[in-house]
């Protein structure tokens, strides 16, 4: 949840300063979907640990650079938000 706040607030300043093309990246994984993920990739093993992951980025989108998808191999075992200015 403090990922996201701090995303969209960080989100909201470059609006209100009138800083455009900015690309905001959060992706946030579970220790349990982690583990799911593993385990169909057949990565798993005895006694591995899982934990909370959280990425929280953002860059300057390049020229032409359009709207990315997600594909439905990483959306499943995390949740991804994207905001673009």
């Amino acid at each position: 949840m403090i990922a996201v706040k701090t995303l969209t607030l960080l989100a909201d300043k470059f609006q209100k300063d009138n800083i455009k093309g900015i690309r905001f990246f959060l992706s946030f994984q579970t220790p349990e979907l982690g583990e799911i993920q593993d385990r169909e990739n057949e990565l798993h093993e005895d006694g591995d640990e899982y934990f909370i992951s959280d990425r929280l980025s953002f860059h300057t989108r390049r020229e032409n650079e359009e709207i990315i998808s997600i594909p439905k191999s990483v959306g499943t075992y995390s949740a991804i938000l994207i905001i673009d200015t």
